[in-house]
């Protein structure tokens, strides 16, 4: 499963997509923006298996940046993280609103988010 994100219209790099399975059989999923804001989602965050379970998904994004508004890898977990540019109310996958279905085979899943 691949897509993009943007906030505000603009591309947003650095973010983590978080893929939570709304069924307890479900397994989770993450994946990373680019540049371009584009990711491409792992059956977890240290696995290199690419992809997600098929099924239906509550997520989540998040993007956290340092003191001088460069996105931190989020791949690297930090003590201290920055500060969070996503909106609140797209961080937790239980409450965002943000949904997903993973068809078999994959597919492609855009989010647009806008700041409040």
């Amino acid at each position: 499963m691949t897509g993009k994100v943007t906030l505000d219209g603009e591309p947003l790099e650095g973010a983590t997509v978080r893929y939570v399975p709304t069924d307890e059989s479900g397994h989770f999923a993450v994946g990373f923006t680019n540049a371009s804001g584009e990711y491409e989602l792992k059956l977890s965050a240290t696995e290199d298996a690419t992809g997600a379970v098929p099924g239906n998904y509550n997520v989540a994004i998040t993007c956290f940046v340092d003191a001088e508004g460069n996105p931190e890898d989020p791949s690297v977990p930090s003590e201290v993280p920055g500060m969070q540019v996503v909106p609140l109310n797209y961080t937790n996958p239980e409450t965002s609103k943000l949904e997903a279905t993973v068809p078999p085979g994959g597919g492609s899943k855009d989010f647009d988010l806008v700041s409040q």
